[in-house]
């Protein structure tokens, strides 16, 4: 219940108790008091006897005959109250007010306690959960019930304090991630050199070519780190355009091909609908579109294949082009679809950096996709592998 309705139901009540109360004393005094009162003697004003009245108060009148005139007067008792008579009245009055302010009172302190300590209280505990997470708990937390604000705001800070938790676990582990990608070709590269220097190694060809690898295994990876990082962070300046994505699949795919016949994998490319065209930045999409094609590549076996589907579909804010690119290899182990687009994770050793990876491929490419206003998830193929499916909202066609 909203906080403003409970208080509107507090004060009704109140009002409605008092009302009755004080109705219900002013009943009783009338009922009962007043009348005991007014009949002691003195509390209405004396009598006065009209002309031919019979003096004699108990003696009954005689009515008259038919056709008399008319017989004596009886006495008449003035209307009012006396002096003494006001005065009973008007202290009953104010006795019973009296008494139905106090009862009133009482109520109105019972249910303004009640109120006031429903509402302190949870604030309270909000408080103390507040200045804990302040000084540094950070698994304080205020665990409010119920469904008025106070307990929203209890709530949102839970909810906040989670999300913040989350983002620092995250940069631990990211940091803790990077310190280890970058240990082992470091650790190479020091070893190998060292070698050479105390003539251990020859600095021939083959050697300066495996050092010249590592450096460009640690050059990628400072590369798709600063563009993750623009990128997560929304600092990336895209130069969008209308682009057709199944054209520039095609070209992507065609590049790839010498790599996919190094590892006799078969390229297809299929576009059902023809051209789709999206407002993108055709370097990064380009970029996603490789590095899909490359995480594919590593998944699929010798004799597999690798396909790339370009066409249109519907989404919840309207039409959509997809980009599905899928493999015929092991698949996605278990669980780990919704971990797959996150820094460092690698699935099997297919995506490990003995083969050239640096980790951030799916990565990058969730990051930029997000930033074009579309999504990526992944999933099981048809063809037995991987899938990986990006969406992005459609334009009409090139301007």
């Amino acid at each position: 219940m909203k906080l403003a309705v409970k208080l509107l139901l507090a004060f009704a009540a109140v009002a409605a108790f008092s009302a009755s109360v004080t109705g219900l004393f002013a009943y009783r005094v009338a009922a009962d008091r007043i009348p005991d009162a007014l009949r002691q003697p003195g509390m209405f004003r004396g009598e006065r006897l009209l002309p031919d009245a019979d003096p004699r108060a108990d003696a009954p009148a005689a009515p008259p005959a038919r056709g008399a005139g008319p017989g004596p007067r009886t006495p008449e008792t003035a209307l009012g109250l006396a002096d003494e008579g006001r005065e009973v009245l008007l202290a009953n009055l104010r006795r019973a007010n009296l008494q139905a302010g106090v009862v009133a009172l009482l109520a109105a302190l019972a249910v303004g306690g009640g109120v006031a300590v429903g509402l302190t209280r949870p604030l309270a505990q909000l408080t103390r959960a507040t200045r804990r997470y302040g000084a540094g708990e950070r698994e304080a937390r205020a665990r409010l019930e119920g469904g008025d604000e106070i307990a929203a705001l209890g709530r949102a800070f839970d909810a906040t304090a989670d999300r913040l938790q989350a983002e620092v676990d995250r940069k631990e582990r990211f940091t803790s991630d990077v310190a280890h990608e970058l240990r082992t070709p470091l650790s190479v590269l020091r070893g190998e050199l060292e070698a050479i220097q105390d003539g251990l190694m020859e600095a021939d060809p083959e050697r300066i070519e495996a050092l010249l690898a590592q450096v460009g295994l640690l050059e990628r990876l400072v590369h798709d780190l600063r563009t993750l990082t623009r990128a997560e962070a929304r600092d990336l300046a895209l130069a969008t355009a209308p682009l057709d994505v199944a054209a520039l699949a095609g070209d992507v795919v065609t590049t790839f091909r010498p790599a996919a016949h190094r590892a006799d994998v078969a390229l297809d490319v299929v576009t059902p609908d023809g051209a789709a065209f999206v407002d993108g930045d055709a370097d990064r999409l380009r970029q996603v579109i490789g590095n899909l094609l490359d995480n594919a590549l590593r998944h699929a076996p010798a004799g597999g294949t690798v396909r790339t589907t370009v066409g249109h579909g519907a989404g919840s804010h309207g039409p959509e082009v997809h980009l599905r690119v899928e493999d015929d290899g092991a698949g996605l182990p278990e669980g780990l679809e919704a971990e797959v687009f996150d820094r460092f994770v690698r699935g099997d050793t297919a995506r490990g950096r003995d083969a050239g990876g640096s980790g951030l491929g799916l990565a990058i490419v969730k990051a930029l996709v997000t930033l074009h206003g579309g999504t990526v998830d992944a999933g099981r193929s048809p063809l037995g592998g991987a899938r990986f499916e990006v969406r992005l909202p459609t334009v009409d066609s090139a301007p």
